[in-house]
């Protein structure tokens, strides 16, 4: 067999005869791999999980504390513009000078970016391996269904199938 230029493999073209019992035990394998695998994720994400919602809770103390402070500054602010302005007139200065003052503003409250990113990619894994389990569950039952028969398959199949 001559290599062809322009093909760089010929796996296109192979098959491969398996019976279907041999094909079953192929997906309960991975069917069983893809559980173990979400047992642990599902552990990871868990844990991240508790570790994020930590992170939040103490972005939100640092948080509320800074907001206090910056509540206590804006009202002494507003306090001393309140003692300059007695009377009418003046009590429209301290408004008006009252409005450009900066006003303490609500913070966004994050957790650690990182441990967030970690736990995205720990509730990317679980669904993969969810997905994964039901895919070959599937083809258990079909192959279940197939007893005795041979299939053949292809190169990208017996990858896929893990043979």
């Amino acid at each position: 067999m001559v290599d062809d230029p322009i093909r760089v493999s010929w796996r296109d073209e192979w098959y491969f005869d398996y019976g279907a019992e041999e094909l079953k035990d192929a997906a309960q394998k991975k069917v069983d791999h893809h559980k173990k695998r979400l047992e642990h994720w599902e552990g990871e994400h868990q844990s991240l999980r508790e570790k994020y919602i930590e992170s939040v809770q103490e972005s939100a103390k640092n948080a509320t504390e800074k907001e206090a402070r910056e509540a206590e500054e804006w009202a002494n602010a507003l306090m001393y513009a309140d003692a300059e302005s007695a009377g009418g007139a003046q009590f429209r200065v301290a408004s008006s000078s009252m409005s450009s003052m900066p006003q303490p503003r609500r913070k966004e409250i994050m957790g650690d970016p990182e441990v967030y990113a970690e736990l995205q990619k720990a509730l990317g894994k679980v669904q993969e391996h969810k997905g994964r389990i039901e895919t070959f569950s599937r083809w258990v039952q079909l192959f279940e269904r197939d007893k005795g028969n041979f299939r053949r398959l292809t190169y990208s199949d017996v990858v896929f199938f893990g043979l």
